[in-house]
């Protein structure tokens, strides 16, 4: 009884050392596990590609330019192609970084071009007045804001 609880327990703890590698050979259609240090186990984004048309949105009052951040801001267009998080009707809203800024973004609007970067998870809104209009849920709390493609480097394509 001893031996086989031990054995179980064995293939449990190989199962779970195990498919972390497993799943870092996939898709790239969703974050990965990475095992450091022969033991733990820590979250790492995947890099993306997404080719596609730089479009200027601007602000309007729907939750697209809500999420956007509540002013002008830039869209991949990638038409019908399949992407992992639309964050905008036609594809995904493009989020700076520190190697790419929002006005490099105004250069390539109209252009084909190709980014990588990585997809951000929107944030819980949290108001700075109570007086302040924003749009909610169907519990009345506001709508998170800030997802998109955060673009580390955007390449013309001809």
């Amino acid at each position: 009884m001893i031996q086989r609880f031990k054995m179980r327990s064995l293939i449990g703890f190989s199962l779970v050392l195990l498919l972390p590698l497993a799943s870092c050979v996939g898709t790239g259609l969703e974050e990965t596990q990475a095992v450091t240090n022969g033991m733990s186990m820590e979250k790492r984004s995947e890099i993306f590609i997404l080719p596609g048309v730089v479009i200027k949105k601007p602000w309007t009052k729907n939750t697209e330019s809500w999420n956007a951040g509540g002013g002008d801001y830039y869209v991949l267009d990638v038409g019908d192609a399949r992407v992992r998080e639309r964050s905008a009707e036609e594809g995904v809203i493009l989020r700076p970084s520190d190697a790419v800024s929002m006005a490099q973004f105004e250069e390539f609007v109209g252009s084909s071009v190709e980014v990588s970067g990585e997809y951000i998870a929107a944030q819980p809104y949290v108001p700075e007045s109570p007086m302040e209009s924003y749009p909610t849920d169907m519990e009345g709390n506001p709508l998170p804001r800030g997802s998109g493609f955060k673009v580390y480097q955007i390449t013309p394509v001809p």
